[in-house]
């Protein structure tokens, strides 16, 4: 397979730029997720009244996503190239289109979603727990301020204004979709 690449050096750079792609989105994943199990263990040793705390808790899993995954997702693409595009205004119908295929497409997951958690839980024997629902447990301010800000801006920063922005290089539409599954 090295040959392959080896006799197309067009390959090469887009080879390169969807590992570091990768390698963005990886950090993104999997480095809150270690930090958080670090700190746990650690806790777990010499603090373990703090484990069972609902803000030490909280604070874990939004300070490792959003003060270290985000940010070291944003530092490791913000260096792949950025295709120029001429953005104009959006025609006056396109919004209410879209508006419609949204929604579409959020109820078609959803019900599939359902399905499948459903489908999980009879093959368990017990049904497939709504992580959502945990949520509830959290004070008001906590969501509103992790669903309403922290979320959105994140998202919109880092999967539409660095990936999208990286990814049209591959053509529009590749861009947009590769960036909507991500």
């Amino acid at each position: 397979m090295d040959g392959f690449y080896e006799r197309t050096p067009e390959i090469r750079p887009s080879r390169k730029n969807f590992s570091r792609l990768g390698w963005g989105l990886t950090a993104l994943l999997l480095v809150p997720v270690a930090i958080q199990l670090l700190l746990l263990l650690v806790m777990g040793v010499m603090g373990p009244a703090l484990l069972g705390d609902l803000w030490f808790s909280m604070a874990l899993s939004t300070g490792s996503l959003y003060l270290v995954g985000y940010p070291l997702a944003w530092f490791l693409l913000r260096r792949l190239p950025e295709a120029e595009v001429e953005e104009g205004p959006m025609p006056s119908g396109m919004l209410l289109r879209m508006l419609f295929i949204a929604l579409a497409v959020l109820y078609l997951t959803n019900y599939v979603t359902v399905i499948l958690t459903d489908v999980i839980g009879n093959l368990r024997g017990s049904p497939v727990a709504n992580p959502l629902e945990s949520m509830s447990d959290y004070p008001l301010s906590y969501n509103l301020l992790v669903t309403c800000i922290l979320a959105p801006i994140a998202e919109e920063g880092l999967f539409r204004g660095v990936v999208l922005r990286r990814l049209r290089l591959y053509g529009e539409r590749f861009a947009l979709l590769t960036s909507a599954l991500v």
